[in-house]
């Protein structure tokens, strides 16, 4: 069954989820402390590094982030920024299925993969965690069971008694 869910669900759904956070973005030139600040400030694990016209130029991750901490003395970590972390990942296309995006999730060891518009790799249109997943499933799943027992009721009408 969660195959099938998955495959008939779209990352567009997921993003519409009424508690799914909007995706915080790094510019490119952001220096090391600014970085450090949006991760305080987020539950992000994956920060779209764009620029000025909000165009995707790669990601930073909280692997790579730890990383710098640990790897450069505080003089070195004044003089990174943003550029110097980025990396690319996998994306999602805003329409693919739930199913593809879990396998992206899963293959990629990541926690969370940004989304961007279909046919436009550099306009991004948000993130999506596995959280996110497993909540969109879970709406589609109680959407469906109510559904169900709605029609089991309907059908069931003339049998139930009066008293």
């Amino acid at each position: 069954m969660l195959g099938a869910v998955l495959k008939n669900l779209t990352v567009r759904d997921a993003l519409k989820d009424p508690d799914h956070e909007p995706a915080y973005f790094i510019r490119p030139k952001a220096s090391m402390r600014e970085i450090i600040e949006a991760y305080g400030h987020s539950d992000q694990d994956v920060f779209p590094v764009v620029d000025e016209e909000g165009r995707l130029h790669g990601i930073i991750d909280n692997r790579r982030v730890r990383h710098a901490i640990a790897m450069a003395s505080d003089k070195e970590r004044d003089r990174v920024v943003a550029s110097d972390l980025m990396s690319s990942a996998p994306l999602l296309n805003i329409n693919e299925t739930l199913y593809s995006a879990m396998r992206k999730i899963v293959e990629s060891k990541r926690d969370q993969l940004v989304v961007v518009e279909d046919g436009d790799r550099t306009k991004i249109r948000g993130a999506i965690s596995r959280r996110d997943l497993v909540a969109a499933y879970d709406r589609a799943v109680i959407k469906y069971q109510g559904k169900d027992r709605e029609q089991d009721l309907e059908a069931h009408k003339d049998d139930r008694v009066l008293l």
